[in-house]
């Protein structure tokens, strides 16, 4: 909640000198005391909350929409200098007071108290990991790091940042997109903390108002749309490494079950249990879906039923029939596997191509199947192929052949 500076600045003349710095920002120009102050609507729609900033220096004071500082240095000697930013809001209670402690603070003692404070959240939250390949348990770190710095607990009331959540790109998106949920908890359900995976899912299940997932609406300039996803998949793996209250699982289960919903009724038209597109952002690849426009005579996307999508919207019905079993309610359970069912023997049937031995996406409008590949391999991942007959193992000759199929 605070940004810090802390300058040492050396005088490495031989006669004494005068050193005067300024500190400004645009986010801070209104005079108080000795501070400067401002609010600023978060995000830029002021639909969420109000943050309001207080910026200061040590020694330093107010000139006009700035803050100003003289000191006399001697030859060789060095002063240090400290300015510290808060961003403050009501929901956050301790942002003011954590504030007013950076302020206090020398400049040694604000910087070790930011570095353990840093590590001591990775003590907290991070597993050890012990492999052998050192790339491997680089890469590994790194996804934590990244979610970690795309973090937020925002603890505002309603239904979109109540929880800590991960977004998709704090300094550029500045969204929950919903195609990166899963791929986020895939990450963060290995934290030892659950609240940053559960805070994540429940953000997604409430803002979804009962219907597909969709994009947080935190940015209303920011997608806002309901894409491809196996959140219910992915938050159902954290589930069965944390654990928790029923009633919690209760709620999953029906996010789950009104995103299958909302996904079948936005972008199954035909009723044939699986998803078509006619926009490749949807699938999280931007104008990487080649096979959208293999039958296309205008040079555009054309409606094309999805081997991705609708084998992450089977995972997330296999989800939503285990939490149901789980929680002892057979019934649901039960219809939700006769539509896994339907959705694996439509898929298999729709996709399949004994021709190529592979599986390819399907222009919806003609049914016939598209030779161009993107993304064809998610059905295996999701379990929707079936394992009882040797040909569908033919696939996995493409990764063999670049030309053929190129992997992302």
């Amino acid at each position: 909640n605070v940004a810090v500076a802390l300058l040492d600045i050396t005088n490495t003349g031989s006669s004494s000198r005068n050193v005067t710095i300024n500190a400004s920002s645009s986010f801070a120009t209104s005079a108080s005391g000795n501070e400067l102050r401002g609010t600023v609507n978060a995000p830029n729609t002021g639909a969420l909350t109000t943050v309001s900033t207080r910026l200061s220096g040590d020694s330093m004071t107010v000139n006009g929409t700035s803050l100003t500082r003289t000191m006399s240095i001697g030859p060789g000697a060095t002063t240090q200098a400290k300015v510290q930013m808060g961003w403050i809001t009501d929901e956050i209670e301790e942002s003011s007071a954590e504030y007013d402690t950076y302020k206090a603070y020398d400049n040694n003692t604000a910087f070790a108290t930011h570095v353990q404070t840093y590590n001591q959240w990775w003590v907290d939250n991070v597993p050890y990991l012990d492999v052998p390949d050192p790339y491997v348990k680089k890469i590994l770190y790194y996804r934590w790091w990244i979610n970690r710095f795309n973090s937020i607990d925002g603890d505002i009331p309603g239904n979109d940042w109540q929880f800590p959540t991960c977004v998709e790109g704090a300094l550029g998106y500045g969204n929950i997109i919903s195609v990166s949920v899963p791929w986020i908890l895939d990450d963060i359900k290995y934290l030892r903390n659950p609240i940053y995976s559960y805070g994540t899912w429940l953000g997604a299940g409430e803002c979804a108002n009962d219907y597909a997932y969709r994009d947080n609406p935190g940015v209303n300039g920011m997608w806002n749309k309901k894409m491809m996803q196996y959140t219910s998949r992915a938050g159902w793996g954290a589930y069965k490494l944390h654990g928790g209250p029923l009633s919690m699982l209760k709620n999953f289960a029906e996010y789950a079950e009104n995103d299958i919903n909302g996904q079948f009724d936005t972008y199954d038209g035909n009723n044939n249990k699986l998803i078509a597109y006619s926009d490749s952002t949807l699938t999280g690849n931007d104008g990487c879906c080649p096979s959208m426009n293999y039958y296309s005579t205008t040079g555009r996307e054309i409606l094309t039923e999805r081997i991705d999508a609708s084998a992450y919207n089977y995972g997330n019905v296999v989800a939503a029939a285990e939490m149901y079993d789980y929680m002892g309610n057979t019934a649901k359970a039960a219809e939700m596997n006769t539509l896994a069912n339907t959705i694996k023997t439509n898929f298999v049937n729709a996709f399949w191509s004994d021709s190529a031995d592979a599986f390819l996406h399907v222009d919806a409008a003609t049914g016939r199947q598209s030779p161009w590949k993107d993304n064809n391999f998610n059905g295996y991942w999701m379990g929707v192929v079936p394992t009882n007959d040797s040909k569908y193992k033919e696939m996995f000759r493409l990764f063999n052949n670049s030309t053929d199929y190129l992997i992302f």
